[in-house]
């Protein structure tokens, strides 16, 4: 421990302690008095640093709402707001993610593994996920047979791989998947599968709810790196698109309160004033206004393309 003032190691203990329990201290060179804490993030907080440590770490694990963690503690006796929250959080979470990055530093091994990562092409960042798997089509039911043994021969013999038996078979094209996706009606429709289609509402909807407390802006960063992979994929998306943002409109509905608040901002995005007080002063829920046409020319695509929010389909020109 060092002096904040001078740098000296050199310093005697004071008998009395801080509201919080840690020791006072002086410097016998500059005879200033400092404690354990000061000169750090967290010198003139009101409560230990292992507690603030801990609301973040639940914070950042979690994800748990700044009123959510302030009812938790206030059960086990520790009283502070949910804004307190919010300052240690911006206290602590670049102090954090430095250390870890500097832990980290020059600890990679020659090999390493990833599910995805990104990759720059032709100038543009792009969601790489490392393929495993392929499907092979033939025009019978005993060519796949044979084919199927033709490459998992290779394939554990000479390569030391271990084929998934359960997720290798011969089938019909309409029974399969691949990378989520599967087509029917003979290969002219394509398809995204049920359950990867309900896992990505799920996260989707845990990820725009209205009770949150963050900006947009940041909701949109959250949600960038998941809908990146979706990118460059059929067309059957673009249903998906209009969801999210209608999610997005929800969401902002809700944050903008009251019924003033909601007019002052339909107006400044060029809503007339009648259709403007009609959408404010309306009685209907967030959902359902996400659909009023008012929110939609407030809120337009090219506004969440400003915010960065990916688009799911983007058209390939011949």
């Amino acid at each position: 421990m060092q002096c904040p003032k001078c740098r000296s190691t050199a310093f005697n203990q004071r008998p009395e302690r801080t509201a919080q329990g840690y020791r006072r201290l002086r410097c016998l060179d500059c005879t200033n008095q400092f404690n354990e804490r000061s000169g750090g993030l967290l010198n003139r907080t009101q409560h230990p640093s292992d507690v603030i440590a801990l609301v973040v770490l639940w914070r950042l694990h979690y994800k748990l709402r700044l009123r959510d963690l302030a009812e938790m503690f206030l059960l086990r006796g520790i009283v502070f707001s949910y804004e307190a929250v919010r300052d240690w959080e911006a206290k602590l979470t670049p102090a954090l993610a430095e250390e870890l990055r500097r832990n980290r530093k020059g600890k990679v091994g020659r090999t390493w593994y990833v599910d995805g990562t990104y990759i720059r092409v032709y100038g543009h960042w792009k969601y790489l996920h490392r393929a495993i798997g392929c499907n092979i089509h033939v025009r019978s039911q005993r060519a796949g047979e044979r084919v199927m043994a033709s490459v998992s021969r290779p394939l554990t013999i000479k390569l030391r791989l271990k084929v998934n038996e359960a997720k290798s078979a011969v089938a019909r094209p309409e029974e399969r998947k691949f990378l989520e996706v599967g087509i029917s009606n003979y290969g002219s429709d394509r398809r995204i599968v049920p359950k990867a289609l309900d896992t990505f509402k799920a996260w989707i909807r845990e990820q725009t709810r209205r009770t949150r407390e963050i900006s947009l802006s940041r909701i949109i960063e959250e949600l960038t790196p998941y809908l990146i992979g979706f990118c460059q994929t059929p067309r059957v998306l673009t249903n998906l698109e209009a969801w999210i943002r209608r999610r997005l409109r929800s969401y902002l509905w809700q944050q903008w309160g009251n019924g003033r608040n909601r007019f002052k901002e339909l107006r400044h995005r060029g809503v007339t004033q009648f259709r403007a007080a009609v959408a404010a002063s309306s009685p209907t829920g967030t959902w359902r206004m996400s659909g009023c046409p008012a929110v939609q020319d407030a809120l337009r695509n090219h506004h969440f393309d400003s915010l960065g929010l990916p688009r799911l389909y983007v058209p390939v020109s011949a």
